[in-house]
């Protein structure tokens, strides 16, 4: 469990940098996967404020994190509205994802949420 709060404390450090940067409070949002999404939020918020996280990509968020396989229309809305999105896949590549913020999902494995962490913070 001391492995679980040291990760939730390490990804609200690398959101307050990134609330910083995008200039207010606004929260990283987690699209894609309706099976996956709720799994993700769940470990991002361990130990934190519920209201970093949300459950859906949205305009104005701080950051978007997408999960499993690509919603063209989504990507591109996020990259047109400068938000920076960390792509979690099982893939190569998700479109409108930059590859270095790209996170591999690896079947049978945990969530990557270190990963996916630093690579928000990037």
């Amino acid at each position: 469990m001391i492995g679980k709060a040291k990760q939730g404390l390490a990804f609200f450090r690398v959101l307050k940098e990134v609330r910083r940067g995008a200039g207010g409070e606004d929260p990283v949002a987690i699209g894609g996967a309706r099976e996956l999404v709720p799994l993700l939020a769940k470990e991002l918020r361990s130990g934190g404020d519920d209201a970093a996280v949300v459950e859906s990509p949205r305009a104005g968020a701080a950051a978007l994190v997408w999960i499993g396989p690509a919603d063209e229309d989504a990507l591109r809305a996020a990259s047109r509205a400068g938000v920076p999105i960390v792509g979690v896949t099982e893939g190569d590549s998700l479109p409108y994802v930059l590859d270095t913020n790209l996170v591999r999902l690896r079947p049978g494995r945990a969530l990557p949420v270190e990963e996916i962490t630093a690579s928000l913070a990037r």
